[in-house]
């Protein structure tokens, strides 16, 4: 999403209505769908294929509802069935929000420690993909160091790329050891069989 802004304001090699478009009718609905997903196959929270297809699901409502909320788009729709179409959109940001919530929360109900180290960088992700609804609390957005603004979602990303770094460094750390040991058991099985064949 930041790349297509960048090229966007960068470029004016596309409209405001594309730029629309290609965010807010599919690059969000995806943003948010991926990491609901994303998040329960690093916890293992969810074991079962309803979930899947009840983000998919989800995903596709999100994305209908807000292409059909765009009245540049679609204009023969009546601005007030627009604006209830966008209250719909708004309640399945909300629906995302409590799947990441209870994949945490099945996580750490499960004893599992992976939950506990990813609960930082899955709050510093949330802040960003939902920063709306933030803002809708009444939480301040943007602060100014040194005359430079910089948002809380700036902030909050790169937070979160740190800490995932840190995960996957975490992962690739407790991944090694399992696979030298495997690689280590069948090189002594490979000898032992050669021995035996001698």
């Amino acid at each position: 999403m930041r790349l297509q802004q960048v090229f966007f304001f960068w470029t004016q090699s596309e409209s405001i209505q594309t730029f629309d478009l290609i965010k807010g009718v599919v690059l969000i609905p995806l943003a948010l769908g991926a990491w609901t997903v994303a998040w329960n196959a690093w916890l293992g929270s969810i074991r079962s294929s309803w979930f899947i297809k009840s983000i998919a699901a989800l995903t596709a409502l999100y994305i209908g509802t807000q292409m059909l909320a765009r009245p540049w788009l679609f204009p023969s729709i009546p601005h007030s069935v627009a604006a209830w179409l966008l209250t719909i959109s708004n309640c399945l940001r909300l629906v995302y929000a409590l799947f990441t919530v209870l994949i945490v929360f099945r996580g750490i109900k499960q004893r599992k420690s992976e939950a506990y180290f990813a609960l930082p960088a899955v709050v510093m992700l949330s802040i960003g993909l939902f920063a709306q609804e933030l803002s809708w609390l009444g939480v301040r957005g943007i602060w100014f160091p040194y005359g430079t603004g910089v948002s809380r979602t700036q902030y909050a990303y790169a937070i979160f790329d740190l800490l995932m770094f840190g995960l996957l460094l975490r992962r690739l750390v407790q991944f090694a050891p399992h696979r030298v040991n495997a690689e280590g058991s069948h090189h002594i099985a490979t000898q032992e069989s050669m021995n035996e064949s001698k």
